[in-house]
């Protein structure tokens, strides 16, 4: 009975946490970093769970509406701070209303996408990137570094502006998509063969 209420409160602790950003900074070079201000990515992906499981279609068209208006509040004070306009103290709430808005894009991409935007979805070199997009979130911040030492004259002040620039992340790219397959050869599949043989309780 205390589930529920237990996510909520994780989904209120991100939002307060970077309302208080200013008072963590005397002890947190970057208190927006700390785990405790994305709980809220969490509670809000954990009570979504929770209202499917409770009988919530992922069709629902309430679903769909809240998640539009949560799509809209975060462009809009997404965009208000990068042109540099007031956005009202409302900055906090930003990811909030992100996290809303992919739990519909989540239900609809689980209902599945009709026409035109549902087959380009459905082509197998974004079902592949798809596959494999777990290694490249794990390997994009490595592959810089790994590149580093391998290559030190990227870091060259040379490549930090226009063609070596792009040539660099040209660079990065590719050494993340090789970590990547790399992982899903040797690690991944071989894992996934394992776990599919073991019988289910």
């Amino acid at each position: 009975k205390w589930l529920w209420p237990a996510m909520l409160a994780f989904a209120l602790t991100g939002p307060l946490s970077r309302f208080s950003h200013g008072y963590f900074a005397q002890w947190w070079a970057r208190p927006d970093v700390l785990t405790i201000a994305s709980l809220d990515y969490f509670g809000i992906g954990g009570l979504f769970a929770f209202a499917v499981h409770r009988g919530m279609a992922l069709a629902s068209p309430g679903l769909r509406v809240i998640s539009i208006a949560c799509l809209a509040a975060y462009l809009a004070i997404f965009g208000s701070h990068l042109a540099g306009w007031p956005t009202f103290g409302l900055r906090p709430l930003q990811q909030t209303f992100l996290s809303i808005a992919l739990c519909g894009f989540i239900a609809a991409g689980s209902v599945g996408f009709p026409g035109l935007a549902g087959r380009w979805l459905e082509h197998a070199t974004l079902q592949r990137i798809g596959q494999l997009s777990y290694g490249i979130y794990l390997f994009h911040n490595l592959a810089p570094m790994v590149t580093g030492k391998i290559l030190p004259f990227l870091w060259h002040p040379a490549f930090e502006s226009g063609i070596p620039a792009l040539l660099r992340v040209v660079v990065f790219a590719a050494v993340t998509w090789g970590l990547t397959l790399a992982s899903w050869r040797w690690i991944e599949r071989p894992m996934q063969e394992i776990r599919s043989r073991i019988p289910p309780r």
